[in-house]
């Protein structure tokens, strides 16, 4: 009988032996590869196509024409991107040009959750050149991309001025909106584009759409404190009566502007689609958050325009109150001094002070004496007089009017408008 220990001693060899004949595994990926090195160590000759990405990504203009004559195929996706929409994102113009002629699909998005054209990339860059090949090669200039942009949205937000005339004379419709129903005026006032905003209304853009949030472009502006656009669309007479989904008039947001729900709405409604619902400060915030000091002189310059004073919102708060709920006793000071009626607020009369005055007794005892006068300063009729009955309406600063000297000296226009 063999004995125990040389069995088990034979039947191991055996088992190697079986081992040592089976086909070897591949061995596994090391796990510390990450996928960009996975890809980079396989052969390229097995990826036809991805040459060509190769070459736009070396800048290769030499490899990618000899793959062009070759008949290499040119509308795949690789990463989200198309050949032609990778050359526009790098600015290679010439290559894009080749790749039009060669036949690349110009109607082909990239496939990322933007979706975004040829076109849309090209206006993006204000090439004129560029766009009038992607037209003549079948590009629409009507066609939007995941956020309902246009060619047109996309060259007045970059605040290329001949590329939006070349999409007008083109066809482009102005009054088009996007998926938060702003037009390519109302982008283009967001991104201060003054010049844009001029052509764009001069060939029949409207300063009176709303957008998804009862915003106009004057509304964008005056929150984000633009004080030269705020100017800019006043002088195109536009609707100033028009409430937002709060009830808000143009008066209330420019004494609130940094209003929590004002700021989230700036970021909801950012071009960029993926920075929408985050928590990040978006480029329109910034110029709300830095604009702190013309809160005053648009508040001026609204009044000017004929706003009215005493109007409430859908929480039932004038203008006045939401002054008094920031702290701002100078905007205070100018909503009395313009016409507000203190009397009828009851938040005064009853002492039911915002928290930022309550312990401001200079502050709240000046309200209610204010209230408790029936007989307004001659000096204050004045003004509402005539920031009421000036026809057509003001476009500029009362004290900039032709009024009579002695009656500049008696209102203090110069001090106090």
């Amino acid at each position: 009988m063999e004995p125990s220990a040389v069995r088990g001693r034979r039947e191991s060899e055996e088992d190697g032996e079986r081992f040592r004949l089976a086909p070897t595994p591949p061995p596994p990926p090391s796990p510390l590869m990450s996928p960009a090195e996975a890809f980079c160590t396989t052969p390229r000759d097995t990826f036809a196509p991805v040459r060509l990405h190769f070459a736009i990504n070396n800048d290769n203009r030499s490899e990618l024409v000899k793959l062009i004559d070759s008949g290499i195929e040119l509308n795949y996706i690789i990463h989200g991107n198309s050949p032609l929409i990778l050359t526009i994102l790098r600015e290679q113009l010439t290559n894009a040009h080749s790749l039009i002629e060669a036949g690349a699909d110009t109607n082909l998005p990239e496939k990322t959750k933007w979706q975004r054209l040829p076109i849309h990339l090209a206006a993006r860059l204000g090439n004129i050149d560029l766009l009038d090949a992607l037209i003549k090669h079948g590009a629409c200039v009507h066609s939007t991309d995941n956020t309902l942009l246009t060619a047109l949205h996309w060259a007045s937000i970059y605040g290329h001025l001949p590329a939006v005339v070349y999409l007008v004379n083109n066809g482009s419709h102005v009054n088009v909106r996007d998926d938060t129903g702003r037009t390519a005026l109302f982008r283009a006032a967001e991104a201060n584009r003054p010049e844009i905003v001029r052509f764009l209304f001069e060939s029949g853009a409207s300063v009176n759409i709303v957008d998804n949030f009862g915003w106009t472009a004057l509304f964008q502006s005056v929150i984000c404190g633009q004080m030269e656009m705020v100017r800019e669309i006043l002088s195109y007479d536009p609707n100033v009566c028009i409430r937002d989904n709060r009830g808000q008039t143009l008066l209330h947001v420019s004494v609130g502007r940094l209003d929590t729900e004002n700021l989230k709405i700036l970021c909801r409604s950012d071009i960029n689609i993926y920075t929408r619902h985050l928590k990040l400060a978006t480029d329109s915030v910034f110029r709300a958050l830095q604009a702190e000091r013309t809160d005053y002189e648009i508040a001026v310059l609204l009044l000017d325009f004929g706003m009215d004073i005493n109007a409430l919102d859908a929480s039932g708060k004038s203008a006045l109150y939401v002054a008094a709920e920031d702290g701002n006793f100078l905007l205070m000071q100018l909503l009395a001094s313009a016409g507000a009626d203190i009397s009828r607020e009851l938040w005064v009369t009853d002492r039911k002070w915002p928290e930022a005055i309550m312990r401001d007794t200079d502050i709240c005892d000046w309200l209610i004496s204010k209230a408790e006068l029936r007989v307004r300063l001659l000096s204050d009729l004045c003004k509402y007089v005539i920031h009421k009955c000036m026809h057509p309406r003001l476009s500029e600063k009362l004290c900039d009017l032709p009024l009579p000297t002695k009656l500049k000296d008696f209102l203090q226009l110069e001090l106090t408008l």
